[in-house]
């Protein structure tokens, strides 16, 4: 996957989650979003769909650095990480590359950023 990482762990959900928050801040994220995307199906249409979670994270220091060189940023941000149950005890974690992300803004004054934040984000999923 070019555009972002994207890993199966052997545990489920739950215990996934858990894990991807300790790591995320390990590595100076913090989340600061959530959305259960089962339940809110659920809710709103009476679907019956597969565990699957957006948790919306946020590396304050690359925030702030990005948001200084160009306010649309905000429009990116959090990163979100998704996790979805495998049905098999198994759970699948994927996000976007912050490079490929920032590109979209065509300012070339973010790309430090988007590096900085991807070895932070590559840094996050070798660790789960």
């Amino acid at each position: 996957m070019n555009y972002g990482h994207k890993k199966i762990v052997a545990v489920n959900i739950e215990q996934a989650e858990k894990n991807l928050r300790q790591v995320l801040m390990g590595n100076g994220f913090g989340v600061i979003t959530e959305i259960n995307i089962k339940e809110k199906l659920e809710e709103k249409l009476g679907v019956d769909f597969i565990n699957y979670k957006i948790l919306g994270s946020c590396h304050p220091p690359s925030a702030l650095e990005s948001l200084e060189i160009e306010l649309d940023v905000g429009m990116l941000l959090p990163c979100n990480f998704v996790l979805w149950d495998n049905g098999d005890g198994s759970t699948t974690i994927a996000t976007l590359k912050a490079s490929n992300l920032l590109s979209v803004l065509e300012n070339k004054n973010l790309d430090s950023v988007g590096v900085k934040v991807d070895k932070l984000i590559a840094s996050v999923m070798n660790s789960i």
